[in-house]
């Protein structure tokens, strides 16, 4: 399964996610797509989602890109025929 990850995160915390995610699935394969987004520019991560997610069939995009650091939204999946997106 191919996991797709797109973040406003930096350096650190990308790494603690892969982390988290191959503890609870040891066969993924993670693609970074990038995690220099501009802290909460949720219009810059869509720009580079909407332009990367077509060369990954079958796959899992988890976009975090958070304008409100640390509040109770929840998040939102969206399952299309050939992807499921997690933001």
């Amino acid at each position: 399964m191919i996991i797709t990850l797109l973040t406003d995160f930096g350096d650190f915390y990308p790494g603690v996610m892969k982390g988290v995610i191959l503890r609870l699935a040891p066969q993924a394969r993670i693609v970074d797509i990038a995690h220099s987004v501009e802290p909460q520019n949720v219009i810059q991560g869509a720009f580079l989602l909407y332009h990367s997610y077509r060369y990954f069939r079958n796959a899992i995009h988890i976009a975090v890109v958070d304008p409100g650091v640390g509040s109770d939204r929840k998040a939102l999946v969206i399952k299309t025929k050939n992807h499921f997106f997690i933001a």
